[in-house]
């Protein structure tokens, strides 16, 4: 890489940090361009030379935390050993750092088409990409024989995914207790994986 390419690509990162960081804290409609240049410390000029518009810079950013997210969780959870127990594992490092992931949780919300309506026929892959861990380890669990073999993967993938997200906005009230709302999300969301798992097993011959 040139000196030239990887000065442009430093302030494309620094553009991508700023974005991340102003839309993740007040969200699309009212992070300001000027704000995200400013913390950039780049002019606004640069930002359309990273992002063809607004909502362009939005999906960049999200896109980039998806894969900053999905790394992280890949990581953290190797699908080796017991397919049940990968399952829970992932399950919960997923919904335990969804949290700290503000735009990847506005993606799958559908928060953020709801602010920023042109991305909707954008953001299919990044929703995709989002649940590919899950994907990987109900196939292997499914391979195991420990699911129903009359489950759609994709469809069961998107229903933990929504519960995960479901789960977290349901105990993010701002006038609660952090950790009185940490103890009770986990605590829901240990239940309802406990809960989900049994009912995918396979069905017992006679059950």
């Amino acid at each position: 890489m040139s000196e030239e390419a990887g000065v442009e690509s430093a302030k494309t990162e620094s553009v991508l940090d700023a974005a991340t960081e102003v839309f993740g804290r007040v969200g699309f409609k009212k992070a300001a361009v000027g704000e995200i240049a400013s913390r950039a410390g780049v002019g606004k000029g640069t930002i359309y030379l990273v992002a063809a518009s607004k909502a362009d810079l939005y999906y960049r950013a999200i896109a980039r935390e998806v894969a900053a997210w999905t790394a992280q969780i890949g990581a953290a959870v190797p699908l080796v050993g017991d397919p049940a127990e990968v399952l829970r594992t992932l399950l919960d490092e997923e919904s335990r750092t969804l949290g700290d992931r503000p735009l990847v949780c506005a993606l799958l919300s559908g928060r953020a088409v709801a602010a920023a309506p042109a991305l909707a026929d954008r953001v299919g892959g990044l929703r995709l990409a989002a649940r590919k861990h899950l994907r990987a380890a109900l196939r292997s669990a499914a391979r195991a024989g420990v699911l129903r073999l009359d489950l759609d993967l994709e469809e069961v993938a998107v229903l933990l995914q929504d519960l995960q997200v479901a789960t977290l906005l349901f105990h993010s009230a701002p006038d609660a207790d952090e950790v009185e709302r940490e103890g009770a999300r986990y605590h829901r969301w240990d239940t309802l994986t406990t809960a989900l798992i049994e009912g995918l097993h396979p069905r017992r011959a006679g059950g």
